[in-house]
């Protein structure tokens, strides 16, 4: 039960449950139909504080949501999701092939009679023409029994290897194009380099217009991606806003680096949604066979790390590969299978940032900052391990470590100082944070006033809806909101108003900029004083 206390009689008889059901099995072996059970355990196991146990199943939950996702992109998902449904068509190609069959022996049964009544002399010049019109109708019945199925075939062969909506080659088909062109290549009959292309804020589309709205992008893109690219390429779709160019007809760096860049803009042109309009943007991983990669999966992977590399790097871009690239990967894999143990092991701790009052110089709040002193790399960087946390899934047990760890001590100080804790934006978006919070107060006793979360612009880009109801929610609780980084981001006003901020945060860069000298950054901070104290706001400086 989702808001009910586990630390009880129920979450122990839940416990003793979920252990009973994971009894005497491999959680590395599971199969898809144990995916509720692996949420039920990391549920239970994350608010019993065994946080070990919680990652052991929300890393085979991960796991085996990929495998589902991977299953979803095969030949068969996307034969089960074309436009027509294949159960009809079999049964369709049953039936003509039974008519076929039966054609075939009205025929031979026809020359058999008209063999016997030839040779007995039965036969007169009317009943020769009478024959001849049934033998030419079962012929041309035949006929016209072959061509139905054999178009009945090539359709059920075309829906197989063809993504559904764009009618691009599905992933089924780049593998098969991928072999014949890696073997040609490699056979010294051509080049070969391939593009990933992964697009940025289609989420947005979607969010905003609808799944109908973002699969009219969708076809959209496809037709100019394949507007782009030579003939003697190949543009496939391999699933949800990822698409492929497998690319025979360029071999030099600088050419590839041309057609990258052609096909960014050009999807980036914005697109005519019905009654409105919209924009997405591409990023683009390369890689060139056969240096990059010998074999399909291997030149796959290569692209996919210089794609990316190229997000990290900004998005909207894009890179080729680089040996350098798969040894970060590596390293990530690594990290986060170590931050997995992080918690367990005691490594993760909160340091305190001081907030001081400009008129008094006393302190007002601690801004809790999450730092991971590693056995072997010494302290990791929040900005090294923050988004492996979030792409791993982890982001929600540490959230919730330092709310219960900051609670805890901000309790004991004096009254009139805060804790400010800040979310992430995968947080905000889980329907769970309200109940941590409230968990995090009552198990420390801090009065919610008291409590602080700080989050970024970057909330209201995915799900405006969602967002807006979760901030409510924690506004409803009695905490506090500030806005973090303002001015870095789209610094809509739009943003101010829609949680009922208390506080703007004032990016450390133009602090500094101000600081050093920079004329713009003083009036930058200025205009931002002055707003928030028009809508009643405090205002922190960061970097002071």
């Amino acid at each position: 039960h989702g808001g009910e206390t586990v630390e009880g009689g129920v979450g122990a008889l839940a416990e003793r449950l979920i252990r009973r059901a994971f009894a005497d099995t491999d959680l590395a072996e599971t199969t898809a139909s144990w995916m509720p059970y692996h949420e039920a355990a990391y549920l239970i196991f994350e608010r019993r504080g065994d946080f070990q146990s919680a990652y052991r199943h929300l890393a085979a939950y991960n796991r085996l949501q990929r495998q589902t996702m991977e299953a979803a992109s095969s030949a068969g998902a996307a034969l089960l999701t074309a436009r027509f449904d294949a159960a009809n068509r079999k049964e369709r190609i049953d039936r003509l092939e039974s008519e076929q069959l039966r054609s075939g022996r009205r025929l031979e049964a026809a020359e058999a009679r008209f063999q016997a009544m030839t040779a007995t002399g039965l036969l007169g010049a009317g009943g020769v023409l009478v024959i001849l019109a049934a033998l030419t109708g079962a012929f041309l019945a035949v006929r016209r029994s072959h061509r139905e199925v054999s178009a009945a075939n090539d359709l059920l062969k075309r829906s197989a290897e063809r993504d559904a909506l764009t009618d691009l080659p599905n992933r089924q088909q780049y593998q098969d194009m991928m072999g014949r062109a890696l073997a040609a290549a490699q056979a010294g009959r051509g080049t070969l380099a391939l593009f990933l292309i992964d697009l940025d804020r289609f989420k947005e589309v979607n969010d905003t217009h609808g799944h109908a709205g973002g699969d009219r992008l969708l076809c959209g893109v496809a037709r100019r991606i394949t507007s782009m690219v030579s003939h003697r390429d190949d543009a496939c779709r391999l699933g949800g806003d990822e698409f492929a160019v497998i690319v025979r007809s360029v071999a030099d760096r600088g050419e590839l680096a041309a057609l990258a860049q052609s096909v960014i803009d050009e999807i980036g042109r914005s697109y005519q949604l019905e009654d409105s309009r919209a924009t997405v943007g591409a990023t683009i991983g390369i890689a060139i066979a056969p240096e990059d990669g010998g074999d399909i999966d291997a030149l796959t992977r290569s692209a996919d790390l210089a794609m990316y590399a190229a997000k990290e790097a900004g998005r909207g871009r894009f890179r080729f590969y680089e040996p350098a690239m798969r040894s970060a990967a590596d390293d990530r894999r690594r990290l986060e299978a170590d931050l997995g143990e992080a918690l367990t092991r005691g490594e993760l701790t909160l340091h305190y940032q001081p907030i001081v009052g400009a008129a008094t110089g006393a302190v007002t709040c601690y801004e809790a900052l999450v730092r991971w002193r590693h056995p072997q790399r010494g302290l990791v960087p929040p900005a090294t391990f923050i988004p492996i946390a979030e792409d791993a899934g982890l982001i929600h047990l540490i959230g919730d470590w330092v709310l219960r760890t900051g609670c805890c001590a901000a309790a004991a100080w004096p009254a009139d100082v805060k804790l400010a804790v800040n979310l992430s934006t995968l947080q905000v978006e889980n329907e769970g944070l309200a109940t941590s919070v409230m968990s995090a107060l009552s198990a420390s006793g801090l009065a919610a006033d008291r409590l602080e979360l700080e989050v970024t612009e970057s909330v209201f880009l995915r799900d405006n809806r969602r967002t807006t109801a979760m901030l409510a929610r924690l506004r409803a609780m009695g905490v506090s909101l500030a806005l973090d980084d303002f001015g870095t981001g789209y610094s809509s006003l739009g943003y101010l108003h829609r949680a009922d901020f208390s506080k703007i945060k004032i990016d450390k860069s133009f602090v500094r900029a101000a600081v050093a000298g920079w004329d713009q950054g003083v009036a930058i901070i200025e205009a931002i004083v002055a707003l928030a104290k028009g809508l009643g706001m405090e205002t922190v400086a960061e970097g002071i």
